[in-house]
């Protein structure tokens, strides 16, 4: 098999980047490093065009854009892609390669136009090339449908909560509901692994969304009781309810109620409702006393059970998909490993 350079089908470039206050409601869709950003009123991009997440914890992360948009400098374009090469499969090649071989910077990870420059793509004809895109395509659409599926199921329990708890109830403080409204701490280095053991059997859990943020395992047990997590930083917003004796590491709210008032389940779906960390928030991070006097409606607890059982039912229903969609993305990996997992 034939190797070619990468910056030999493509030009490397890092736009201008619009500042955040420019971007408008409407316009032309700004890429940043991990999608769509915002809008404005110009564009620099016409065709479908690559990009590289070059910055910060996603980098090596791809995405394409599609019409006439605008990139912004925290992705890497990769602009006038040589017609000898079909978009998708460069973009599956991308998706394969393991960009830690060349991410730089410690503190703050990124991707150089220097690092990016030692990567080679293999070359089989362009008829090859589109056979191999259709092939991965084919999988790729099923993750996507299945992903798809995943979001109806949230979409389902987000609209069920509203029907069952839209009426007006008394309400009450948020630190008046929960038993314990707290932030969590550090952990001392001979006090955790990175492996769960008898010395080490309580799960660390941060602020990320993989894994749900396990972090690791330590010796000390801070939460015996069930509890709802809330990301504080980073996915700010995010929430877990955890069910088992866990320790919450720095930049993680932990509310653990009180059963008499509230179960987890209803806190869990009440406080992703505020939506702390969605479209359009601005706030660099969560803390308690943001949250501890948000009202929060008390309905009867029988209502509560009600909905924590069809909960329960779509978990199941979410379990059976996120399976199917484990083994697609096995397949996907194992096709990929085949088309471009060669040496040169």
């Amino acid at each position: 098999m034939r190797f070619v350079k990468l910056n030999s089908i493509c030009t490397f470039k890092q736009w201008k980047t619009l500042p955040i206050k420019e971007l408008l409601p409407i316009g032309y869709p700004v890429y940043g490093a991990n999608g769509i950003i915002g809008y404005s009123s110009s564009y620099n991009h016409t065709t479908p065009t690559l990009m590289i997440c070059c910055r910060g914890a996603t980098c090596g992360a791809i995405n394409a854009s599609f019409g006439k948009c605008y990139i912004n400098g925290n992705a890497m374009a990769l602009d006038n892609l040589s017609s000898e090469f079909d978009f998708d499969y460069v973009r599956m090649f991308l998706k394969h390669f393991d960009f830690s071989e060349i991410v730089t910077g410690a503190a703050q990870p990124q991707i150089t136009q220097i690092g990016l420059s030692t990567i080679q793509i293999p070359k089989p004809s362009l008829e090859q090339q589109r056979h191999i895109s259709k092939q991965l395509l084919h999988f790729e659409t099923l993750i996507n449908v299945k992903y798809t599926e995943l979001s109806d199921l949230d979409s389902l329990v987000k609209s069920r909560f509203m029907e069952m708890f839209g009426e007006k109830y008394e309400t009450k403080p948020l630190n008046e509901v929960c038993e314990e409204l707290f932030a969590g701490g550090d952990v001392k280095k001979d006090k955790s692994s990175n492996v769960k053991s008898d010395k080490y059997p309580y799960p660390i859990y941060t602020n990320g969304e993989k894994d749900d943020g396990l972090y690791g395992y330590t010796s000390l047990m801070r939460v015996a009781k069930e509890a709802v997590t809330i990301s504080g930083r980073g996915t700010i917003g995010f929430t877990c309810l955890r069910k088992e004796p866990f320790y919450p590491a720095v930049r993680l709210i932990v509310a653990v109620p009180n059963q008499e008032l509230i179960n987890g389940c209803y806190l869990q779906h009440f406080i992703e409702s505020k939506n702390y960390g969605g479209q359009g928030a601005s706030i660099p991070q969560l803390t308690v006393p943001m949250i501890k006097n948000e009202l929060i409606p008390i309905p009867p607890i029988s209502v509560q059970n009600e909905f924590k059982q069809f909960v329960k039912l779509i978990d199941k229903s979410r379990f059976v998909v996120q399976k199917e969609i484990k083994d697609l993305q096995e397949l996907l990996d194992s096709k990929m490993d085949e088309y471009f997992g060669g040496e040169e």
